[in-house]
């Protein structure tokens, strides 16, 4: 079984220095305290021997609106304004309508805000094998699969992977709560607030 690469498939860096280098960019704005535990995730990783590079942390309001538009009819963009404004989340209404069409394959159902990537809570990553990006759950390699040494490490360090609340083939993906996604447990209007802090 293959993962689901990101959003946008990421470009893996062929040098090890420009992997980290790029590795420490994504990672730079999350939460302070949950990059922390970030770091000590993907060095434990390395301590058994697996390589992770993390291509996705924050991912902005604009970007999620971007790809929550894809192939949007008309009619349906229409109604999540209208539901997001009756619930007072001016804020990323104001964002997902300005960003407009995006005439390209739709990518995400969440709206933004929804994402804990907005909220800086979540990475993506994946298992790098001899510079290159590997995304199967099933390959081992000396007995070890990748994914599996991160999730481990990650339930370790009290970080839940994604797999549970999101698509069954998105090993990729650790957060902090144990919960699928912001809308779930917050209003709109508290979203709003948050992202407004956050992104405005």
């Amino acid at each position: 079984m293959q993962i689901m690469e990101d959003i946008s498939t990421p470009v893996i860096p062929k040098s090890p220095d420009e992997r980290q280098k790029q590795h420490d960019l994504r990672i730079k704005d999350l939460e302070p305290w949950f990059r922390e535990r970030v770091e000590e995730l993907i060095q434990a990783c390395r301590d058994r021997g697996v390589e992770l590079f993390c291509y996705t942390g924050n991912r902005s309001i604009e970007h999620q609106s971007k790809n929550w538009w894809k192939n949007r009819n008309e009619e349906e963009v229409r109604a999540t304004l209208k539901k997001l404004r009756d619930e007072k989340a001016f804020f990323i209404a104001d964002c997902l309508e300005k960003t407009g069409e995006q005439n390209l394959p739709q990518k995400t159902n969440s709206l933004p805000g929804a994402s804990w990537h907005q909220w800086k809570e979540a990475i993506d990553c994946v298992w790098i094998v001899n510079g290159e990006a590997e995304w199967s759950i099933e390959k081992e390699i000396d007995g070890v699969n990748g994914f599996y040494v991160y999730h481990q490490e990650a339930a370790r360090l009290g970080l839940y992977p994604g797999v549970k609340h999101v698509k069954a083939s998105e090993y990729n993906h650790i957060q902090v709560r144990d919960i699928g996604s912001a809308e779930s447990v917050y209003s709109w209007e508290h979203i709003d607030k948050k992202m407004r802090k956050l992104w405005g």
